[in-house]
């Protein structure tokens, strides 16, 4: 992507009701960032509110887009467009993603490597504090980053405790990246460079408010396969961040707490409506998305039928679930021959026997 290019992108970014999805829109009738810009070069026919083609043709946003990436350059803050390869290719599968993101510091997505978005309460209890460096020191020699949202609690002890062991990690943040929030976080800043960076959606000037940081959280969502919910009150960011990573189908874990606490309560929550996989420890996690130690060598030999002792509708189940992906009971029955019920005790029994494992919407699929 040219110069030009990319000052049309990041002045997209300052018109009011510009949002991505119509933006993109516009791209694809007139060809380019660039020519969206240019006159008479929608097509005739094609309507625009008008104050937004007002807006779309005000020269101030390209005066403001100039500016900003002058300023980018002088803080080192780089434009990441949906285009380029580097962009990351989970976040393009959702229907959403910004058409740029704004990074700072040494930030990788494509590489191949395994991701987590962990997040959780500002208001963390020591219990969230021990899961949440349990969980990271646990996944750390599967060389996962760990993505979160620099805010108080679970996301800052997420991100300190990626770093002091090494891993990447990434804060996901709801402002422009000229400034740090919360303050207090200052003086972790030069931490998350060493070992990450900073990324936004949004240009420098920005401000923090309530109404942006659903949008931030639909890309923390989005960047990963697997969101993590160490501790959460019933309501909160933390279980918004999980639905949107439901919606995205990108598979959701909590942690459970006591019944009745009310910092437990988002996740118990999130497991009893099915919306999260309960994990009480990080090699829960790591076998269901199917992550191994990034170190070894090796990997251990999958377990066949025989090592289990299956009875004849076991075997049936275990041929089914052979295909890898898991499946809803429903189908499992239908396939097996079997009446839902009887399938379903089936599955308790391979379950039992370490063969099988369920996953959240009724689901189940070989145990890894």
């Amino acid at each position: 992507m040219t110069e030009n290019e990319l000052v049309a992108l990041i002045r997209m970014q300052f018109i009011p009701g510009l949002g991505p999805v119509r933006a993109r829109t516009l791209i694809a009738l007139t060809g380019s960032p660039k020519a969206v810009f240019a006159d008479k070069a929608l097509p005739k026919g094609f309507q625009l509110p008008a104050t937004l083609r007002e807006h779309l043709y005000n020269p101030q946003y390209l005066e403001r887009a100039l500016r900003e990436r002058d300023a980018m350059d002088k803080l080192g803050i780089s434009g990441l467009p949906y285009t380029s390869p580097a962009y990351p290719q989970l976040l393009l599968e959702c229907a959403d993603y910004p058409l740029l993101l704004f990074s700072q510091g040494r930030i990788g997505f494509n590489a191949g490597g395994t991701a987590l978005s962990v997040v959780g309460t500002r208001r963390m209890t020591a219990y969230g504090r021990m899961v949440c460096d349990s969980f990271i020191s646990g996944l750390a020699p599967m060389d996962v980053q760990i993505i979160s949202g620099f805010a108080y609690g679970v996301d800052i002890c997420a991100h300190l405790k990626a770093a002091a062991l090494g891993l990447e990690t990434v804060a996901c943040v709801a402002h422009g990246l000229d400034r740090v929030y919360p303050r207090a976080h200052q003086r972790y800043k030069d931490q998350i460079l060493e070992r990450g960076g900073f990324l936004s959606e949004f240009p420098m000037g920005t401000l923090p408010h309530p109404g942006l940081f659903r949008r931030r959280n639909r890309v923390i969502a989005g960047l990963t396969p697997a969101t993590l919910v160490v501790e959460s009150p019933e309501k909160g960011g933390s279980l918004i961040t999980a639905d949107l990573a439901f919606g995205y189908d990108r598979q959701v874990f909590a942690v459970p707490g006591r019944a009745g606490d009310p910092m437990s309560a988002g996740c118990n929550a999130l497991v009893r409506s099915q919306k999260a996989e309960l994990v009480t420890c990080p090699q829960q996690l790591a076998a269901a998305m199917q992550w191994t130690d990034a170190r070894a060598s090796t990997a251990p030999k999958p377990k066949t039928a025989k090592a289990f002792s299956f009875t004849e509708k076991e075997e049936k189940v275990w041929e089914v679930l052979s295909s890898g992906s898991p499946l809803h009971l429903d189908e499992i029955a239908i396939q097996c021959g079997l009446a839902i019920s009887e399938a379903a005790r089936v599955l308790f029994s391979m379950e039992w026997k370490g063969a099988v494992r369920a996953y959240p919407g009724n689901r189940f699929g070989k145990q890894a």
